[in-house]
């Protein structure tokens, strides 16, 4: 059925998650990635579908139909950008078998299988029996739509497909479902509208969420309550199965990470309080132009450090860019204060400080 970000199989209407790692970006061992966030699932019934209305031309076959069209993928442009495992997409790719991919471009080769699916890249699943294909009737097909207003729309990606190789008069080979993207948010969702069982078995869901491909990975989650090695059973029509962000710990980088980068004349020392962070430490400059800039992967990253009746103001930037001027005065020592940084795209960025007048610290760096 639908996949969100790697593939769906045919084995079953399944929805399986799993955060886009195909053709990854460069990555520089310097610099502090954040982990992806997490996902809970939650399930509910009697939702009705919302439907779309623009045809995206997918309509092709599958592994084993019998009119020899093979499956296919067909190009998504989001109406806003889509957040999945910690990343902004503007646009992603709609398969023939039931899933959308992030990042990744492959097509379901068997019939047979169910998620985690080995010949897939990382995905949200939701995985359609069998050899699903949009190509016998002229009502299949891939649908987008867009619901609600700016900026609370949903937007929709629906399958009307059925089962290759059967004969299309038989209501019990078709099957509707469609995908939903939140806009402000990183929801992702499933609903269920018509999924029949035929005469080749009943047709098996499941939800899964995995931060990394399908291949070996161990952190699958299953939205359906399913085992990770076999396929679920048929979700009653109007179910829908949600993934919602859970919150995840930062990356704490403490002042001497490699992933921190110091120009003038710096002296370590201790930070002693329980509210410092782990490693106690902190180092500190009043050097006229003294800098540290720390590069990260994320959405953003926060300094700590510490405010006293020596602390002077500093510049804080961002991708070289000026954001704001922080003031470390306080008329007593308080440590572990927090500075939060702006909020960007995901990605590789740097978090400069720069010393303006009285005195720098740097007590650690908390990356999201």
């Amino acid at each position: 059925m639908l996949a969100l970000a790697a593939a769906i199989g045919l084995c079953a209407p399944t929805i399986a998650l799993a955060s886009a790692q195909a053709r990854p970006a460069p990555t520089v061992s310097s610099a502090a990635a954040a982990a992806s966030p997490a996902y809970t699932t939650s399930v509910r019934t009697g939702v009705g579908l919302l439907g779309g209305t623009t045809d995206t031309g997918n309509h092709c076959g599958s592994y084993d139909d019998w009119n020899n069209t093979s499956p296919c993928t067909t190009p998504l442009q989001f109406p806003f950008p889509v957040k999945f495992y910690g990343k902004t997409y503007t646009s992603a790719l709609a398969d023939t078998a039931g899933n959308i991919q992030f990042g990744g471009d492959a097509t379901r080769t068997e019939s047979d299988t169910c998620f985690p699916d080995p010949e897939l890249g990382p995905a949200f699943a939701v995985h359609t029996g069998y050899a699903m294909q949009t190509a016998e009737k002229p009502t299949f097909g891939i649908f987008t739509g867009v619901h609600g207003t700016a900026p609370h729309r949903t937007f929709v990606v629906e399958w009307r497909a059925g089962l290759a190789g059967l004969s299309f008069d038989d209501p019990y080979a078709e099957w509707d479902f469609e995908a939903r993207f939140v806009e402000g948010s990183s929801t992702v969702s499933a609903v269920f509208g018509d999924s029949y069982e035929n005469d080749l078995g009943p047709n098996d869901t499941w939800v899964r969420t995995s931060p990394a491909p399908w291949r070996g990975s161990t952190a699958v989650q299953d939205g359906l309550g399913h085992s990770s090695g076999g396929c679920g059973g048929t979700p009653a029509k109007g179910t829908e199965v949600t993934f919602t962000t859970t919150p995840t710990a930062p990356t704490v980088v403490e002042e001497n990470g490699a992933a921190v980068r110091y120009s003038g004349t710096w002296r370590a020392g201790r930070c002693g309080s329980s509210t410092c962070s782990p490693g106690n430490r902190q180092t500190s400059t009043s050097a006229a132009g003294a800098r540290a800039t720390l590069t990260y992967t994320g959405t953003r990253a926060d300094w700590v450090a510490s405010t006293g009746p020596n602390g002077g103001k500093v510049g804080l930037y961002v991708d070289g860019r000026f954001v704001r001027t922080v003031d470390l005065y306080s008329p007593t020592i308080v440590d572990g204060r927090v500075f939060a940084g702006p909020t960007k795209a995901s990605g590789k960025h740097t978090l400069t400080l720069k010393r303006l007048s009285g005195r720098l610290n740097v007590d650690a760096f908390r990356v999201r």
